[in-house]
């Protein structure tokens, strides 16, 4: 008998049964991928923050300053200007009559320039606008069904401010500027046919010139952040504004100078969120009333008092930017944690052999690609990201990786046609 024979037949028996297995198998493949339905989406970089919103009260070393006049005023510099001692930062026009309806023109226009928004916050969904709104009517209603009237009134223009973004957002408006040059050609027409100055405002410190005033520079201006209390501090929340629209007894109150950079935000925290904070950690706070500002703070003291659950937090910050408003009580949204990986849709995410991950199509070619979830919000996991030099992170998902989120029964090594 010829082995040799015998044994090539039985080796091409078996490499033709491989073979025919082999193309059976791909059959299989295509087949199962012919008409299976598949939707993906980038596994895309994001930073997401886990914030929490407090009613916030500005501190800060102030000196108003008066005019005898009591007049229409021309201010010499813009908010936030470094200014010297002795520098004519105003001019007081005689027309006591017309000084209401000025102010009055003036802060519509910065109510209106408060409300103007970026492109960047202009592309954001209406669902963190809209979040504000609700938080700021719901305290707004709890304030006067205790009979706080003067909380209401205080918070009217904050309310207006985020009402009128929505407007952008949701693009009813595509802005405010057109009404704001209106206003300022109105007052600019009302001032044109006055007299000359009567009077110039010269500053006795140097500092930062704002011509805004709230009614609680003084009452703000004497608190010592370093030994506040609990009593003090709602001593500070209680203080009523002074009319700024009339007269005291040093005159009409036209501006002020901040003598120091430094300034602080302090809020009252449920005691559960304590252990969100750090003494001595530095925080980005979100000023909505501000463009939405983001401004890096220390959190410089935390206000504790035995037998009592109330907590203080008192931020502080040297950071002065421009058009920044600096009204006394307004609402803030603090970043406690912050997670930067990809976003992956919950909806997306399998357990395989006691491991975590998501299914990837690459090219025709189902993948499972493993996730270490940091994060999850409104449906979405941030998810860390892949280490390339980690050999432990080799079936780790990655960067612009099509995640399937469509569709069931998927395996890795899977051909979709």
């Amino acid at each position: 008998m010829d082995f040799k024979y015998l044994k090539n037949i039985i080796v091409y028996i078996i490499t033709s049964a491989i073979s025919l297995f082999i193309i059976i198998y791909i059959i299989i493949q295509i087949i199962g991928g012919f008409g299976a339905k598949i939707e993906t989406t980038a596994a895309l970089y994001v930073t997401e923050r886990e914030m929490i919103t407090l009613d916030a009260y500005i501190i800060r070393r102030e000196r108003v300053l008066y005019s005898g006049t009591g007049g229409s005023v021309a201010y010499n510099y813009v908010n936030g200007s470094k200014v010297g001692m002795g520098e004519v930062v105003a001019s007081v026009y005689s027309g006591s009559d017309i000084r209401e309806q000025i102010i009055d023109i003036d802060n519509k226009i910065v109510l209106l320039e408060n409300s103007n928004i970026t492109d960047a916050i202009a592309m954001a969904d209406t669902a963190s606008i809209d979040s504000r709104i609700n938080y700021l009517y719901t305290l707004i209603r709890e304030k006067t069904e205790e009979g706080d009237i003067n909380y209401a009134l205080r918070k009217k223009d904050e309310l207006l401010t985020l009402l009128n973004r929505r407007q952008i957002v949701v693009k009813t408006v595509s802005g405010f500027n057109d009404r704001i040059e209106s206003l300022k050609n109105q007052r600019s027409s009302i001032t044109s046919g006055l007299d000359g100055p009567a009077e110039s405002i010269t500053t006795s410190v140097s500092g930062y010139f704002y011509n805004t005033v709230d009614g609680y520079e003084t009452a703000f201006s004497n608190v010592d952040v370093d030994i506040m209390t609990l009593a003090d501090f709602t001593d500070l929340t209680e203080t009523e504004p002074f009319d700024i629209t009339a007269a005291g007894r040093r005159g009409y109150a036209i501006g002020k100078i901040a003598e120091d950079y430094f300034w602080y935000t302090a809020c009252e925290v449920d005691i559960n969120a304590l252990h969100n904070f750090i003494s001595g950690k530095s925080y980005d706070i979100i000023y909505p009333y501000s463009g939405d500002k983001d401004i890096e703070s220390v959190l410089y003291r935390i206000i504790t008092e035995p037998n009592s659950d109330r907590v203080i937090l008192i931020f502080k910050s040297g950071i002065i930017t421009e058009s920044f408003n600096f009204l006394r009580r307004q609402t803030v949204e603090i970043v406690q944690s912050s997670y930067s990986g990809y976003r992956v849709p919950v909806t997306a995410v399998r357990m395989i052999d006691d491991k975590k991950g998501v299914y990837v199509l690459s090219g025709s070619v189902v993948k499972f690609r493993e996730i270490e979830p940091l994060f999850e919000k409104s449906g979405y996991l941030i998810v860390e990201e892949k280490d390339a030099t980690n050999k432990n992170h080799i079936n780790r998902l990655g960067l612009n990786e099509m995640i399937i989120t469509k569709g069931k029964d998927y395996y890795d090594g899977q051909i979709i046609g």
